[in-house]
């Protein structure tokens, strides 16, 4: 009842999933306005778009930026950066196209997920990110190509 008079956002239990714990930090964000938000003090400042991912206790903060596109090894997903270096944490692709759905990335394969804004160049087989080239998978072909054409 105490959290009501705090302006409680959200109530966590253990365990948590990643995706919960996403659900609460969106709704955090989600609900004040950037007005409300500089009203509230000791509320940090609105700040660019990035990416939180766990790996053992701590949560990394990866700006959207930095990240060309997202690929799954088995039980784990890289995140290849911008500078060539890569970030690997155990999570599930579906889990983490989940996290990014609102920050410009698309699913392409089942394999991968690419950031829009660093696509070069596409064709009806593969998107292009400066020298990497990645598979676009049957399933997804269409909406990439979608997506894609109508000015990505």
């Amino acid at each position: 009842m105490d959290g009501y008079e705090l302006d409680v956002v959200d109530y966590l239990l253990k365990p948590i999933t990643f995706e919960r714990f996403f659900k609460a930090v969106e709704r955090y964000y989600t609900r004040f306005s950037p007005s409300e938000q500089a009203a509230v003090p000791n509320r940090p400042a609105p700040e660019e778009d990035h990416i939180l991912i766990k790996t053992g206790n701590k949560f990394n903060k990866i700006p959207v930026h930095d990240v060309l596109y997202i690929e799954s090894v088995k039980d784990y997903v890289v995140l290849h950066r911008a500078d060539g270096t890569t970030f690997m944490a155990k999570y599930k692709i579906g889990d983490m196209e989940a996290a990014v759905r609102d920050k410009r990335f698309l699913r392409v394969h089942r394999s991968f997920i690419v950031n829009l804004a660093k696509v070069t160049a596409f064709t009806a087989q593969d998107v292009e990110i400066g020298k990497h080239q990645l598979p676009i998978g049957n399933l997804y072909r269409e909406l990439v190509f979608r997506v894609l054409k109508d000015g990505w």
